[in-house]
């Protein structure tokens, strides 16, 4: 989707959390207050743009196991659109989130080859006192709600 110069322009703002509001009595004139984002202010990417930034190097755009960095894996990761069938047919949302934040264990992933995205969301912002768990959570909760959409059969 693209977006005009503008439109770019306030989202960068909104995603942000910059604010603006009129200076003094010139309504020509902003002054522009910074502050952090709150938890629940934070913009999640929907879980196909997550997908596509941190998965599908490894496991594919169509989730098929064929990314670019599969030569370089031990073995190769899973078919993901076939999830559901693999488990008789149920979508396994609790297991996969499980999975991505690090909480189980999948052999193609080794120890360490698969990073722990748990974390990886959770610390993405160190000035939250607050928050950084739920904000790592629903994450990882639209990933798998990507995956979901590309089951087949």
């Amino acid at each position: 989707m693209r977006f005009c110069s503008l439109c770019a322009l306030w989202i960068a703002i909104l995603a942000t959390g910059i604010g603006f509001f009129p200076a003094n009595a010139a309504a020509d004139e902003l002054v522009i207050i910074e502050r952090p984002l709150t938890w629940q202010e934070a913009r999640i990417p929907h879980g196909e743009g997550l997908y596509a930034e941190l998965c599908a190097v490894c496991h594919g755009q169509g989730g098929k196991g064929d990314g670019p960095a599969v030569p370089a894996l031990e073995q190769t990761p899973p078919d993901l659109t076939t999830v559901a069938v693999r488990n008789k047919n149920v979508f396994p949302h609790d297991k996969l989130e499980r999975t991505i934040a690090g909480r189980a264990r999948i052999d193609v992933h080794g120890t360490i080859g698969m990073p722990i995205w748990g974390l990886a969301f959770r610390d993405a912002r160190p000035e939250w006192q607050w928050g950084r768990e739920q904000f790592a959570k629903r994450q990882i909760h639209e990933i798998v709600e990507y995956l979901e959409s590309l089951q087949v059969g």
